[in-house]
Formats: C-alpha cells, sequence, structure tokens
C-alpha cells in the first residue's frame, strides 16, 4: 500500500470518528513518507480530536497525551495548547496551565489565552498562601494580576467576549486585588 492509499484510509476512519483506526493509517503513511506536511497536519487534527473525545470520556490523561502528539506534529498551534491548558487547569496542574498557556500568548494572543494564564498564577499563589509562603504568593497573585489586566486591554478585540465576560473579568481582577492587598496587611502585620 502506498501513502496516498494510508492518507485514503486514514481520513474514511476519521470520518467514522474511529480516531485510533485513522492514526494508525496515517502513521503509516508518514513512516512511508517522513516529509509529508499534509500527513503530519492531518494526523495532527485526529490526535486533537481523539484528545477531545477522550476528555468527554473523561479520560484527561489519555487526552493530554493526545494533545502533546498533536503539539508535537503542529507545534505552533495554539489550539492544541489552549485544549491541553484546559485540561491541565481541570487537574490543578499549575505550572502546566502557566506553559501551555504562555504558548497559546506567544501564538494567538487572546483575552481567553490571559485569563487561562491567569488561573495558573493564581492556582500557585494559592498554594503558597496555604504554605505561608509571602513572597512567592506575592509574586504570582501579582502574575495573576497582570494577565487579568492584560485580558481586559486585548478583549475588546477578542471577538467571543463580550460586554458581559468584560464585567466578570473586571470583578475577578477587582477581587484578586482586594485579595491582594488583605493578605499584604497580613504579611506586614498590620
Amino acid at each position: 500500500m502506498d501513502v496516498q492509499e494510508h492518507l485514503k484510509r486514514g481520513e474514511e476512519y476519521f470520518n467514522q470518528n474511529d480516531f485510533d483506526r485513522a492514526i494508525a493509517e496515517l502513521t503509516k503513511a508518514l513512516q512511508l513518507d517522513p516529509n509529508l506536511k499534509d500527513v503530519k497536519n492531518y494526523l495532527s487534527i485526529t490526535y486533537f480530536n481523539r484528545g477531545v473525545a477522550n476528555s468527554q470520556k473523561g479520560d484527561s490523561d489519555q487526552a493530554i497525551d493526545d494533545f502533546t502528539e498533536a503539539a508535537e506534529l503542529c507545534p505552533n498551534e495554539a489550539s492544541i495548547y489552549g485544549a491541553r491548558g484546559t485540561i491541565h487547569k481541570e487537574k490543578e496542574n499549575w505550572d502546566e496551565v502557566i506553559e501551555d498557556f504562555s504558548k497559546v500568548i506567544k501564538l494567538a494572543p487572546t483575552a481567553y489565552a490571559y485569563n487561562n494564564r491567569a488561573s495558573g498564577y493564581y492556582g500557585k499563589c494559592t498554594n503558597y498562601r496555604k504554605a505561608g509562603n509571602e513572597s512567592d504568593f506575592l509574586q504570582y497573585i501579582d502574575k495573576a494580576i497582570g494577565d487579568l489586566e492584560k485580558a481586559i486591554q486585548v478583549h475588546p478585540a477578542d471577538e467571543n467576549f463580550n460586554e458581559e465576560v468584560d464585567g466578570l473579568l473586571r470583578k475577578r481582577l477587582e477581587h484578586i486585588i482586594s485579595e491582594r492587598e488583605s493578605r499584604k496587611k497580613v504579611y506586614d502585620g498590620i
């Protein structure tokens, strides 16, 4: 069987939502010609879709693996990092949230990406607050505040955000600033 036949079969399986068989066929095509950009892109999409399916089934670890495979094939696709970062956020893997959404911001800065990276920073600062680590708490809460401010700045150009979202971002920012100030008073002994 040649590359085109594997590609065709892979597409057929993909269209049937049989992602495992599609990946097997597309991988065979890639093994026959490792330089085929179209196969890499299609294989990346297939891994991405299987990651979404695994996420919906509740298999977040397999979904992360699938998104990682997709990212290796198409490292400049922001949506892959956003999807993987969202799962890391659900699992409270704050370092990975920050890493994935930093990549999204580098590739396609949106209010959504800044807001999610702010969640990663805020998750870390919460852990530091619980541990009584003042300097790291303040460092990460300041990063969360900075990202929320950027989200508010960027969002008017982001078609997915509206006045309601703007209000939610501003309310979240106000809450975190208030928390920072009250914790700073505690740390300063006031």
